[in-house]
């Protein structure tokens, strides 16, 4: 089974480009932001790599129990969920993994479909059934303030090689550390 690694490999360059241009540029003053130019660089890579994916920011994300999550953003071919993200941007502070962590461990034991869905469009739509690649990339990227965010061990060590851990340190007197280097 592939560790997907040419998609942690656009994940990674996305994530370093956001930061050293529009982080260092001062554009991005909240998570909101992060995410517009973190998914404009991920469609650059996609599109530079021809990989026909679908992402969708913020969806619904309905488990055959019925409950609900909204990752910042999932990412699907055809036919799978490859791969999960979830952003925290706290440049001043250190944020706090745990909810996030929940959400991907949820995903990483879903056995069978879950429904993906924009809830806010309005229009004709059906939620889309995606059953979750078994070497989905389950991402954590984050912006804090000077140290590492250490992980809840616990849900780290459940996801494994799937966790794909990013990390931008802000510091007061000099531009970003970017995590991991390349």
């Amino acid at each position: 089974m592939s560790d997907r690694r040419g998609l942690r490999r656009i994940l990674t360059a996305a994530w370093h480009d956001a930061i050293g241009s529009a982080y260092t540029q001062r554009w991005i003053n909240s998570e909101r932001g992060l995410q517009v130019y973190f998914c404009a660089r991920l469609f650059h890579y996609l599109t530079e790599a021809k990989l026909k994916r679908t992402v969708f920011v913020e969806p619904r994300v309905e488990f055959k129990d019925g409950t609900r999550r909204h990752p910042d953003l999932v990412i699907c071919n055809r036919d799978q969920v490859v791969a999960v993200v979830e952003l925290k941007y706290s440049p001043r502070g250190k944020p706090s993994p745990e909810k996030d962590f929940n959400t991907l461990v949820r995903v990483s034991r879903v056995l069978s479909q879950v429904s993906v869905t924009n809830e806010r469009y309005r229009g004709p739509t059906k939620p889309r059934q995606y059953g979750i690649a078994a070497n989905a990339v389950l991402c954590w990227a984050a912006v804090s303030k000077e140290v590492s965010v250490p992980l809840p061990k616990v849900n780290a060590r459940l996801l494994g090689a799937r966790l794909l851990h990013l990390e931008a340190l802000a510091h007061a007197d000099r531009g970003p550390t970017v995590l991991p280097h390349q």
